[in-house]
């Protein structure tokens, strides 16, 4: 759905309040915006105390709306392997900062 120029719509509004209402994907969104390179799954478990299956759940959703992105990279203690490295989208701060301001 679209942004208004103004802010946010209410279905945009009502989307994002649910979605940080919900513990481990506000940890895991605020983990990803503060961290200043994308996050392989492994770390982002181990830093919100969740199990890789239940992180990789939330992340699924997360991305499915469109909060979070990620990238197939080597992964750094695995020689070899790539996986998946997330971070937040720019629609995501979007759409926090037009939610604050609204707060504020």
């Amino acid at each position: 759905m679209l942004s208004s120029q103004k802010g946010l719509t209410k279905d945009e509004k009502d989307e994002l309040i649910y979605t940080l209402m919900q513990p481990t994907r506000r940890k895991l969104l605020l983990l990803l915006l503060k961290s200043k390179q994308p996050l392989y799954i492994k770390k982002i478990a181990e830093l919100v105390d969740a199990s890789p299956r239940n992180t990789s759940f939330h992340l699924a959703k997360l991305a499915a709306e469109g909060l979070i992105e990620w990238q197939f990279r080597p992964i750094e203690s695995e020689s070899g392997r790539a996986g998946k490295y997330y971070k937040v989208t720019p629609k995501f701060i979007a759409r926090l900062g037009k939610l604050l301001e609204v707060a504020l």
